[in-house]
């Protein structure tokens, strides 16, 4: 069943009736970080609480990071309740791993080394980091199950009902950020792990309640996937998304050995939710092309809608990063102090390549699922993997750089390495 719902032939509109409930969906997501980040910043020891929750919030990913292409997976196999079933068992299994993990991690020594050793972070950010840590314990089994029901209602036919789904996971997260600013119950950057959890588990359940309505409505069937077919389509996407959430403390890393880290500790993951905020209309289309890239007309037109939103989105994040509207956005909505604001500039110049970039990457991962080659895309994030830390260690020997503006620096060489490399493969065929 198609995506859209719409005539069996894809034009620029059709395109954008699939696409755009999915937009708003990442839109609602890129939100919630800039909210966050907005939140601690309006709390006691604004920069210490900043830096833990962009660090915390870093490693959670990387552990949680084998779920995220649940969303593909759903999108391009939810065909019928045998291949729903099978996601299902699968999720369950990785579910119970990956929130064990999370745990062991949090409370064995491990923790300590990661964030005084490895991060370089001072001692005495050692035991709110490990609060913020454990309170997002059930955050990576609650998004994995979200991403996959999300993804059969995408292949169903009904994505259009995601964005209430995330709506009200926004308001959670937004109900207990507001009670934490006025009460103080707890550190910045826990108040900020435990609004996300408790966002994350209330979409979850939202997602189940929808896609429960649909499961009578699907076909039945063998499926089309044995448990060892999907391993083999399901393990690149899942070592894609490991790779590339890797990069967060990794860059984290960079960021404390250059010039004015804790101010560049503080102020990244604000930089890095305001590109989110650009990206999340790109992230949205890998989905739309797994989708209709097979269908009479596809291949053309989802390919110009690629050129179109790249050239639209950088343009509107130039407009915001180099105009008035920056104080607006960084001093007034995100809270961010002179001493801050005057780490912006370059980092943001870097910044504001990246969603264009990633408009590229979206549509050349989607194509190159689409045809079972799911291989290239983990070697394309690889390749990314490996750039971003050659161009940090290199830039780490540049005098006075920030880390705010190496880590941006870094994250812009990276994705546009990885989309050449994309384009190249799916060029070829």
């Amino acid at each position: 069943m198609s995506t859209t719902g719409l005539a069996p032939r894809v034009t620029q509109k059709s395109i954008f009736l699939a696409w755009l409930p999915l937009a708003a969906m990442w839109i609602f997501m890129a939100v919630e970080q800039p909210g966050i980040a907005a939140i601690i910043a309006r709390m006691p020891e604004v920069k210490k609480q900043l830096a833990i929750f962009g660090v915390v919030f870093s490693f959670s990913l990387i552990i949680e990071s084998p779920i995220i292409q649940m969303l593909s997976a759903g999108a391009a196999l939810g065909t019928d309740r045998s291949n729903y079933k099978k996601l299902l068992h699968s999720m369950h299994l990785m579910g119970v791993v990956l929130t064990l993990i999370h745990v062991l991690v949090g409370v064995t020594p491990l923790f300590d080394f990661l964030i005084l050793k490895v991060i370089g972070m001072p001692e005495d950010f050692l035991a709110d980091s490990r609060t913020a840590f454990l309170f997002m314990s059930p955050f990576t089994a609650s998004v994995g199950y979200r991403r996959l029901w999300q993804g059969v209602l995408i292949r169903q036919g009904q994505s259009r009902v995601i964005p209430a789904v995330m709506l009200t996971r926004l308001l959670t997260s937004a109900c207990v950020l507001l009670l934490g600013m006025f009460f103080r119950f707890l550190p910045g950057a826990a108040v900020g792990s435990l609004a996300l959890t408790l966002g994350v588990i209330v979409g979850a359940l939202g997602s189940y309640a929808f896609v429960r309505r649909e499961l009578p409505r699907m076909r039945r069937g063998e499926g089309d996937f044995s448990y060892v077919s999907l391993f083999h389509f399901y393990y690149p996407l899942a070592l894609t998304s490991f790779i590339d959430l890797a990069a967060r403390p990794i860059l984290s890393v960079g960021v404390a050995r250059a010039a004015r880290p804790i101010e560049s500790l503080a102020i990244w993951p604000v930089v890095m939710g305001f590109m989110f905020l650009f990206n999340s209309f790109a992230k949205s289309y890998q989905e739309i092309v797994i989708t209709l890239n097979d269908k009479p007309g596809g291949q053309r037109e989802l390919k110009r809608f690629a050129l179109r939103m790249g050239l639209t989105v950088f343009i509107s994040f130039q407009l915001v990063v180099f105009t008035p509207l920056r104080d607006l956005w960084f001093r007034y909505v995100s809270g961010l102090d002179a001493e801050l604001m005057e780490l912006l500039p370059m980092s943001v110049l870097f910044a504001s390549f990246v969603p264009a970039i990633f408009s590229s990457i979206s549509y050349n991962r989607g194509v190159l699922i689409t045809s079972k080659r799911t291989g290239l895309v983990s070697l394309g994030v690889f390749i990314n993997f490996i750039s971003m830390v050659t161009f940090m260690f290199t830039l780490l020997l540049v005098p006075g750089i920030t880390g705010a503006t190496l880590a941006a620096a870094s994250f812009f060489g990276a994705m546009a390495v990885e989309a050449v490399f994309l384009a190249w493969k799916r060029s070829r065929g």
